[in-house]
């Protein structure tokens, strides 16, 4: 079997330090695979990579001015980041991650400059009506061409559902360009592909599941953990959808306080590969949430009005505050070493308010 990662998974953790990244890079001989990745999926990485680092740089400087404005000492000393060192040293580490893994680079596709037109003429997936999705356009065909050389089933693990499908097969519109349409299966998370290939490979832990359980003095304490990370988990983007279902960057949302922690429960525990534990742990949380809208917000959405409510219209130089209790669900992924006694990273795979989720 054959994996071929698009640009929208490596975006999303371009270190790869994430866990979901560390089981699938870990765990790859397991299944096992040949891990692909499109030469142009590389180019679009590192041009994402340069837009974010030169984005974050102006923001910080621009952080760092504000503060000389308002402070007695003026200046910090902030070393902002050579762009063409940074640049290389992030591509020297893609490359000897992928290395490590003995991933495979795949050229750019053979197709014609005139397909590539007649395809977007066409507007035919990836090709929006718009004309845009050249870039994308080159990943499938490269994909395409995989496919084309035998060698078995391909898994093209994908986050970008609206070009390609939100599988397990391709986009109908995209199924033409297989000549055995079932060779090419999509998953649209490094955690879904995760947990169809390479969980039910790792040995379970049960003996340090009992004692995570049990808070063994010589076990990671996932409890005190949880009481002191569950605010910092809570994320504003998250917290604004599932609470409010307010649009992007709408309103001020922060954790006023924690009203309840609920236990802690272990759904499991995998060693894996590197002798590192995989533990998934799960908690219920109530959480007061302080919000905030301007006027602005209340004249251009809707469901800032609907929550202000019509009584009290807000004018374009006014805001609103108050407070709204939420119940939320987590699942985290820890990785701990293999004592079980060090936390070593996690990340939250899905958070939950009532019968809306957001998965990582």
């Amino acid at each position: 079997m054959r994996v071929v990662l698009d640009t929208s998974i490596l975006c999303q953790d371009p270190r790869l330090v994430s866990t979901a990244f560390r089981v699938f890079l870990d765990g790859l001989p397991l299944v096992p695979v040949q891990l692909q990745i499109p030469e142009v999926v590389l180019d679009e990485t590192m041009n994402r990579y340069r837009e974010d680092l030169v984005a974050s740089s102006a923001s910080l400087k621009g952080a760092l001015d504000s503060l000389g404005r308002l402070l007695p000492s003026n200046k910090f000393n902030v070393a902002l980041p050579d762009l063409d060192t940074a640049l290389l040293q992030q591509r020297q580490f893609l490359d000897a991650s992928f290395s490590r893994v003995k991933a495979k680079v795949l050229p750019y596709p053979k197709v014609s400059h005139q397909k590539v037109v007649e395809r977007d003429l066409a507007r035919r997936r990836p090709f929006t009506r718009e004309g845009k999705g050249y870039r994308d356009t080159l990943i499938w065909e490269t994909v395409c061409e995989l496919a084309s050389s035998g060698g078995g089933p391909i898994v093209f693990v994908t986050a970008n559902t609206k070009d390609f499908g939100e599988g397990p097969a391709p986009h109908p519109e995209l199924l033409p360009d297989l000549a055995e349409p079932s060779s090419v299966r999509i998953v649209t998370t490094l955690k879904a592909f995760n947990t169809e290939y390479i969980l039910p490979r790792l040995k379970d832990a049960e003996e340090l599941r009992s004692r995570l359980e049990n808070t063994s003095p010589d076990a990671f304490d996932i409890h005190r953990w949880m009481e002191a990370n569950a605010e910092q988990l809570l994320h504003e983007d998250d917290v604004r959808f599932l609470l409010m279902q307010f649009p992007d960057s709408v309103g001020s949302f922060h954790v006023a306080s924690m009203t309840k922690i609920g236990p802690v429960k272990v759904e499991g525990v995998k060693t894996m590969e590197s002798g590192d534990r995989l533990v998934t742990i799960s908690a219920d949380v109530v959480a007061n949430i302080s919000i905030t809208v301007d006027g602005d917000d209340y004249e251009n959405y809707v469901e800032v009005r609907d929550a202000v409510g019509h009584d009290e219209p807000l004018d374009s130089g006014g805001w609103c505050s108050w407070n709204e209790e939420g119940e939320f669900a987590f699942e985290v992924d820890l990785i701990l070493d293999a004592a079980g006694s060090r936390l070593k990273d996690f990340n939250i795979s899905r958070v939950s308010c009532g019968s809306r989720a957001i998965e990582y």
